[in-house]
């Protein structure tokens, strides 16, 4: 139903219609709309900026919860930083120490990561200065224990190492002791055969023709043939870390260039090949090409008294009547 108007008449104080055109309506329907508009665009505008959707709402609450885990995080890097500081210390104090290793400078373990480039991809965000710092700490934490378990890399290998030293080292007499009759010594001595002084670079076990040779150490048969010079039938054996032994006048040669043996084997049978005038081994131990005195290595496998007993042999000037 139209709206109708009406004029009061002051002189006839009486109202009159009036009646409206098209104009007018037109006119009041686009000032109610205009009216509407404005009032929507304040709404629209206080809804935007102070009125959460709920999707806005939900990614809120999921930034919160990334915060919570970002500290968490923080506070468990922090105690494992802790925990490796710790380790580092045992690691330089007792192991290195105890294997008398050069010990990690401080510089190296706790060395950190240059230039502000390498976090840039990371500004931007509502928690850039948690996120870089997480990483950051990530990265140095990485790096140390990239350290650390390279020095423990180190000092298992050292060890290892260390272990199959022990194993070259020629500490096993070629000869059992029991069997030994005389012993003539390392160093320079009369030859009773050649009639002239010279160096002896090994020691003479004299035992009975066929007593076993044993080798003093694991190692690899690098010669074993009858040789020019005067030793006959001999083996020689390569044990590693400089370490070589040598067997000469062997009666019977029980292995061959190139096999592997292990400590105590036997790798002859004694004899009086070559230059030599009665059943004994000639026995040599060399440190990098140079030789020396095997009976510095017996200490380990012969009790003391044992051990008394053969310096005292090889101390006296004896010479048996051999090579």
């Amino acid at each position: 139903m139209a709206q109708l108007n009406y004029h009061f008449n002051a002189e006839s104080l009486s109202f009159h219609k009036i009646e409206g055109s098209f104009r007018m309506y037109v006119k009041n329907i686009f000032s109610h709309l205009g009216i509407s508009l404005i009032i929507g665009i304040i709404l629209s505008i206080v809804a935007m900026f102070f009125i959460d959707t709920p999707k806005e709402t939900l990614l809120r609450r999921q930034n919160a919860t990334l915060q919570l885990q970002y500290e968490f995080l923080n506070k468990r890097m922090n105690h494992m930083t802790r925990v490796l500081e710790e380790v580092q210390t045992r690691d330089n104090d007792i192991y290195r120490e105890f294997f008398n290793l050069t010990n990690i400078p401080s510089v190296v373990r706790k060395a950190g990561f240059g230039g502000a480039d390498r976090y840039s991809k990371y500004n931007g965000f509502p928690s850039s200065r948690m996120l870089i710092r997480t990483v950051q700490q990530l990265d140095i934490l990485t790096k140390q224990l990239y350290v650390q378990s390279q020095s423990y890399n180190e000092i298992v290998e050292f060890i290892q190492n260390k272990e199959r030293m022990l194993v070259s080292i020629p500490s096993l007499p070629p000869i059992h002791h029991k069997n030994i009759h005389s012993f003539s010594p390392f160093g320079m001595r009369f030859h009773p055969i050649l009639r002239y002084y010279r160096m002896h670079e090994g020691v003479d076990l004299c035992t009975k023709q066929g007593t076993p040779i044993h080798a003093a150490s694991d190692g690899t048969v690098i010669e074993a043939e009858f040789a020019a010079g005067g030793f006959g039938y001999v083996v020689k054996i390569n044990h590693g870390f400089g370490y070589e032994t040598v067997y000469a006048h062997a009666s019977k040669l029980l292995v061959q260039k190139g096999q592997r043996v292990k400590r105590g084997e036997v790798i002859a049978l004694v004899g009086s090949t070559g230059l030599s005038s009665a059943p004994h081994l000639h026995y040599e131990v060399h440190k990098n090409g140079i030789p020396v005195n095997p009976i510095n290595f017996y200490s380990n496998d012969l009790s003391q008294k044992e051990y008394e007993r053969l310096i005292s042999i090889s101390s006296s000037k004896i010479n048996s009547e051999n090579d």
